[in-house]
């Protein structure tokens, strides 16, 4: 955090923290994720790129804590807004931490009773965001991990573009589509290995080998999420098509179309794709931006 916070601005939110850390856990929790949410803005990081880059940009002007108190403000406000339409019921709510592509296993401890009727969910994509680079400031401010297991937890994300060693292993399943992926999604992966450039850096010359990958997390999250929901129970993804640049020629991967091969081949059923007008980026990252997104309709 020394490295990434001027020190009159680490010194302010941790003296923030520390305060709100004195709260009871629901109400320190809901000011937290509030500051959490300025951390980028604050940082010596690039709070307009993805990647983990230095600013240029000046730090904003108005004290972290005066930020914090107006987003406050404001989310409270929203809250009353909103107290008024909701039910008066106790919630019924509950959050449970688990790695979806090891729910298949017959043997996870997490099996709801009755089964869940949807799912709704926008998954990752592969390669294309960083969420790690995007979300450990926040992280590691929260005490939810420490510096040093960044790069590991980066590598085992869906969608990651990190390896972490394991390239070689994963170039050689792809060759032989040795995971078992359905043949339509592991042809499309061995012809983007064919489609690598001499000029391509390691970054495009992984990027087979990733999406590969990445299917074969996205087949286990289907099998896990196969075990969950009830029979006739539909499961809804937003999913987007994105690309990538290999030998100097640009290659659609359409997300949506190998999603439902994937899906298709875990047990569910395709019912119906609503094509969705994605929100408009703008800024560093606009040229390779998703502009449409689909949403799947599954049934078990």
């Amino acid at each position: 955090l020394g490295r990434w916070f001027a020190p009159e601005v680490l010194s302010e939110i941790e003296w923030l923290r520390g305060r709100v850390g004195r709260l009871d856990a629901a109400h320190r929790d809901f000011f937290l994720v509030i500051a959490s949410n300025l951390l980028r803005d604050y940082s010596l990081q690039d709070p307009a790129d993805l990647r983990i880059r230095r600013r240029k940009s000046p730090l904003p002007s108005t004290p972290f804590v005066e930020a914090w108190a107006t987003a406050c403000t404001e989310q409270i406000g929203i809250l009353e807004e909103v107290q008024p339409l909701l039910p008066k019921r106790v919630n019924q709510s509950h959050a449970h931490l688990a790695d979806v592509r090891e729910l298949s296993n017959a043997g996870h401890r997490f099996r709801p009773a009755p089964p869940f009727d949807y799912v709704i969910t926008s998954p990752p994509y592969a390669t294309a965001l960083p969420y790690i680079d995007t979300q450990r400031l926040s992280l590691v401010w929260l005490g939810m991990i420490s510096p040093d297991e960044i790069k590991a937890l980066d590598a085992d994300v869906l969608g990651s573009r990190e390896m972490l060693g394991e390239r070689s292993g994963w170039d050689e399943a792809l060759r032989a589509n040795a995971n078992e992926l359905p043949a339509e999604a592991a042809q499309f992966c061995q012809r983007l290995a064919r489609a690598v450039g001499a000029s391509d850096g390691f970054r495009r010359q992984a990027v087979p080998a990733l999406l590969y990958r990445y299917l074969v997390g996205m087949r286990d999250a289907f099998a896990g999420l196969h075990r969950l929901l009830r029979h006739g129970g539909r499961m809804a993804w937003v999913v987007g098509v994105n690309q990538t640049t290999l030998g100097g020629e640009p290659i659609i991967i359409n997300t949506p179309e190998l999603l439902t091969i994937v899906a298709e081949a875990a047990g569910f059923t395709a019912e119906q794709r609503i094509g969705l007008q994605a929100y408009q980026r703008y800024g560093v990252h606009q040229k390779n931006s998703i502009r449409e997104e689909t949403v799947l309709i599954f049934r078990r």
